[in-house]
């Protein structure tokens, strides 16, 4: 009987985490694709100021810089106004597949000004997402060391090991891993550059300027770019749903 208990007791406690996993899991996905649904919820506007704060409103335009004002994309070395840049190291999928997974990825900007041709429309903070044509800026081996600037980017960047396992594995699997490229890195950016045609969703400022502060910045239409953004939520979602309906059946029949 003891058995039968400890068994039934571990299967609840499987059930149990799969249902705190998967629920996780599905909460930031989800919030995701509602972030990426804006695109198209938010209100088409060629003006602002006279919406109340923290409306969602989207505006499209000529991107155009404030000032001197301007960032220097970390991969590429060229001067931006919002950048989206992220490595991807190659690596065995789930099925045995070698493919490129995303190791790190980040997003900065600095105000710029979007012509609407009836406003030029102030935009603030950071976005949260920039979703722009992908430059493969470099893709570098496992026995390979990228450029200089590159390098120190990751020696800076603490949320990026200069080497994983798959960079540096045990040497019995070492030329196998070499001959299917595993360990490679690959670098990328999607930048927005003065003078590109932009659509910013974002929330309006209290302030008196006519200024959002963005959540959005994308080159695409909406359409295209609620797709491109999406997919990159369908595996988590997919995922969050199966560990959610495995720990129910774990906790059902325990």
């Amino acid at each position: 009987m003891s058995s039968l208990q400890s068994a039934a007791t571990g299967t609840l406690l499987f059930g149990v985490g799969f249902l705190v996993v998967g629920g996780f899991v599905v909460l930031v996905s989800g919030r995701y694709v509602w972030r990426t649904l804006s695109v198209v919820r938010a209100d088409a506007v060629s003006e602002v100021g006279s919406q109340h704060a923290g409306d969602v409103v989207k505006v499209t335009g000529t991107a155009a810089q404030t000032g001197d004002k301007a960032l220097v994309a970390p991969f590429s070395e060229r001067p931006s106004l919002a950048v989206r840049y992220e490595i991807a190291e190659r690596r065995l999928s789930p099925i045995v597949v070698p493919w490129f997974v995303t190791i790190f990825t980040n997003s900065a900007s600095v105000p710029f000004t979007i012509d609407t041709g009836s406003q030029r429309v102030s935009v603030g903070s950071p976005p949260r997402t920039v979703t722009t044509s992908t430059d493969v800026v470099e893709t570098i081996g496992p026995t390979e060391s990228p450029p200089d600037h590159v390098a120190s980017f990751e020696r800076e960047t603490d949320a990026v090991a200069a080497s994983t396992w798959w960079r540096t594995p045990p040497r019995v699997v070492r030329r196998l891993w070499s001959v299917i490229g595993l360990g490679a890195r690959r670098y990328t950016e999607e930048r927005v550059v003065p003078g590109d045609s932009v659509t910013v969703v974002g929330r309006v400022s209290d302030d008196a300027d006519a200024t959002i502060s963005p959540v959005v910045v994308s080159s695409f239409s909406p359409i295209r770019s609620v797709y491109r953004m999406a997919s990159t939520s369908v595996v988590g979602l997919s995922i969050g749903i199966v560990s959610l309906a495995l720990g129910t059946v774990l906790v059902t029949l325990s």
